[in-house]
């Protein structure tokens, strides 16, 4: 669904919600559309409020899953990478502990991204290889992120055979689908690998790929910053 009417019904839907703790449950999606536009204070404030909405609950692990891979994912997206590091880091220690393998996968993929970003390869290369191992074909969300987060990183580390066949593995997973965001983001990092490893002209058609997703899906941030790694790529 666009992001603009996704917003609309999930705004709505949140404002027919009494409860702030079931509240709680609708604004990181709120937040997530909201950074997809550029409106990232907006978007911080909605994680807030469902933060403290979770007190209703009596199992605090929904903060270190769901709210943390949404928070972290929007941090991202606005370049904190140090900011998503510092919700992830406890995050994946509690579910690590609590054995809850599927969120585990999915927040070491954006640790490692974070990591990444910030110049520390090594350390984000365990992460993203332990986030693959732990991650099924069957969870075509969380396969797919590994895959692809894996790819990114381990052309950093110019290990570029493994890098194209992590991110083909993400590419077979999510092109068939739907999921316009993920799938954008999936061709945005086989582009990297392959300017990376010297393929620009292959890499300027995931880019095109990467952006009519994003176009598609209403991510403004994601289509303008692929939209700029074209123009250096071409």
């Amino acid at each position: 669904m666009p992001v603009p009417r996704a917003l609309r019904v999930c705004e709505r839907l949140a404002d027919d919600v009494a409860s702030p703790g079931w509240r709680s449950f609708l604004l990181p999606f709120v937040a997530t559309l909201d950074s997809m536009e550029g409106r990232f204070d907006a978007a911080r404030a909605s994680l807030e409020a469902a933060r403290l909405g979770r007190r209703e609950f009596m199992d605090p692990s929904t903060i270190d899953s769901n709210w943390a891979h949404l928070a972290a994912a929007v941090e991202l997206r606005a370049g904190d990478a140090a900011a998503a590091e510092a919700i992830l880091v406890p995050a994946c220690e509690a579910l690590r502990r609590n054995g809850e393998i599927a969120w585990l996968s999915m927040n070491e993929s954006l640790l490692a991204q974070a990591i990444c970003r910030q110049g520390r390869v090594d350390e984000a290369l365990r992460l993203a290889a332990d986030a693959t191992d732990l991650s099924s074909r069957d969870d075509v969300i969380a396969f797919g992120l590994s895959h692809r987060t894996h790819a990114a990183v381990l052309a950093r580390a110019e290990r570029f055979d493994e890098a194209r066949a992590a991110a083909r593995e993400a590419l077979e997973v999510l092109t068939p689908t739907d999921l316009l965001d993920d799938r954008g983001h999936t061709f945005l990092d086989h582009a990297d690998v392959l300017t990376l490893s010297g393929e620009a002209d292959t890499a300027v058609i995931e880019l095109r790929r990467a952006i009519g997703c994003f176009e598609a899906k209403g991510n403004v941030v994601a289509a303008t910053d692929a939209t700029r790694l074209l123009e250096r790529v071409v």
